[in-house]
């Protein structure tokens, strides 16, 4: 009843209601369709950081969800120019944070080897490693890019580096 009426935050706050053993895949889909719902409404009633904070949550939640190829599109639609100030400012712990979020959402590997890119330039080699990872899980032809090379080669010896 409550996806029919479109009701997704009511239908997340009662999603925990069924039993384990009662979450099977038209579970999932549910759980999918409300967070794909709400995630939508943040963003399209102007609440993108709640969208974004939302998602995290989200993924927590119900893991499964990295697997949803319509949730992570669109929660990597919003997450990519969401970050971009804890680039442009070198905030560390965003951009951690931001890697770990876009490795679990795993967008395309141009989408992760750009990202990694404006990392390794103006925030920490060590803190692009994540964004090439994900890149280079997806296209082996990031192996052979120079900056995944020097940040990879950067980050052990770590001990030594500062950065």
């Amino acid at each position: 009843a409550l996806n029919g009426s479109k009701n997704w935050s009511e239908l997340l706050a009662h999603a925990e209601d069924s039993r384990p053993s009662q979450r099977n895949s038209e579970w999932e889909s549910l759980v999918q369709n409300a967070a794909l719902g709400a995630f939508e409404h943040y963003v399209a009633s102007g609440a993108k950081d709640d969208a974004i904070g939302l998602g995290q949550q989200l993924i927590l939640s119900y893991p499964f969800l990295s697997q949803s190829k319509s949730f992570t599109q669109q929660f990597s639609k919003e997450l990519g120019p969401a970050a971009q100030p804890c680039i442009q400012y070198a905030i560390e712990g965003c951009v951690e944070n931001y890697g770990q979020l876009l490795n679990a959402l795993a967008p395309s590997a141009e989408v992760s080897y750009e990202e990694g890119t404006k990392v390794f330039q103006n925030v920490s080699k060590s803190l692009s490693v994540p964004f090439f990872a994900a890149a280079v899980q997806q296209a082996e032809n990031y192996c052979a890019d120079e900056n995944v090379a020097n940040a990879l080669l950067y980050t052990l010896d770590r001990p030594n580096n500062t950065n």
